[in-house]
Formats: structure tokens, sequence, C-alpha cells
């Protein structure tokens, strides 16, 4: 399963289990949400660790990467596209 996460694509089954997996402490990932604050509350997937919308990237992007170079990222956007 923690394949999955070398992955550039993720697709939503997948990320389901990945989430499953992530519960039962068999994979570790922080999953972020880039929409909108409007988008997330109209619907967010149960799992997401934080809401950093792409219209802040520039303002929170290298400290987050920086904070969380050693761990695996995953990122969903709007076109519900996981990656």
């Amino acid at each position: 399963m923690s394949n999955l996460l070398e992955k550039s694509y993720v697709q939503s089954e997948e990320l389901v289990e990945l989430l499953k997996e992530r519960e039962a402490g068999n994979v570790n990932f922080i999953l972020v949400d880039v929409r909108e604050q409007m988008e997330y509350d109209h619907g967010h997937i149960k799992g997401v660790d934080l809401l950093k919308p792409t219209s802040t990237f520039q303002s929170w992007a290298q400290s987050f990467l920086d904070e969380n170079k050693d761990k695996t990222v995953t990122q969903l956007s709007k076109k519900h596209n996981f990656l």
C-alpha cells in the first residue's frame, strides 16, 4: 500500500484505501486540501489534515515544505485529483 504514496497521481479509490491504512497505522502522510475555503466548506474528504489554498500559496509554501521535508505530503486539488 505504501507504494501508492510514490505515485504522482492517486485515484480516489486509492486515496480511500490510503486513508484506511493511515488510520490503522500502516502508512504515514499529510493530506493537504489546496482548494479555497468556500470549496472546502461545501464539502471535503474526511481525513484532510490541512487546508492550504492555492490563492495563498506564496505565503505558506516554502515554510510548509521546509517544516515537512521528511514527510510524505499528498495534495487534493479542486479537480478532485490526488497527488
